[in-house]
């Protein structure tokens, strides 16, 4: 199975179509406060863009309900992104639970995501703990991953999948697409290198 790659903080349809181009599984739209924040209108329009080819995550942190309930009827998305103790009610296939480092993974089962403790800022996790975070499920590692880095991540940790948002970025919301071509080739180049 090929790695799974999400490219978080999507903020347009061109930088959403060179997701697509590049072969990322997903791309994410931030709903939540950041540079990247988009609105939901603006989020729908990115997502009919590329549905069907990538998947379409809407991502918060500690949303209400009220505030999912919107995302799913406006953007669609086929997954929803957050704090895994704030996605009560959600069924499962929709479900994509945030767990920081530190925090107990009695709950993680299925795709879940595993970041830094703090989210946003590009904070790379410790790899013991990612790793054997990586046995509780299918666990997509985020945090201050870079075309430069994700290689050597993917081979120690041996996760699911990748999520990279500030690592292939000029500045803050604004993604180049060589870099994301440069990161989907990193990833699973050494991807390859592993199974072989």
């Amino acid at each position: 199975m090929s790695l799974f790659v999400k490219i978080c903080g999507v903020t347009s349809t061109t930088i959403a179509e060179a997701c697509a181009r590049a072969g990322a599984d997903a791309i994410g739209l931030v709903l939540a406060e950041s540079p990247r924040r988009l609105s939901l209108l603006h989020a729908a329009a990115i997502a009919d863009e590329v549905r069907g080819r990538v998947k379409v995550v809407s991502v918060f942190r500690r949303p209400s309900p009220e505030t999912v309930q919107r995302s799913l009827d406006v953007v669609r998305p086929d997954l929803v992104q957050a704090d895994h103790d704030h996605l009560d009610g959600l069924f499962g296939e929709l479900r994509l639970p945030v767990f920081r480092e530190g925090a107990p993974l009695t709950d993680a089962h299925g795709m879940f995501l595993y970041e830094g403790s703090e989210s946003g800022v590009g904070q790379r996790v410790d790899i013991e703990e990612a790793a054997a975070a990586a046995q509780h499920g299918q666990m997509i590692l985020a945090g201050g991953l870079n075309p430069d880095n994700v290689g050597e991540a993917v081979s120690a940790i041996r996760p699911f999948g990748v999520d990279v948002s500030s690592g292939v970025e000029s500045s803050p919301g604004n993604k180049e697409p060589e870099l994301i071509y440069d990161f989907l080739e990193a990833a699973r180049s050494t991807e390859e290198v592993a199974v072989s």
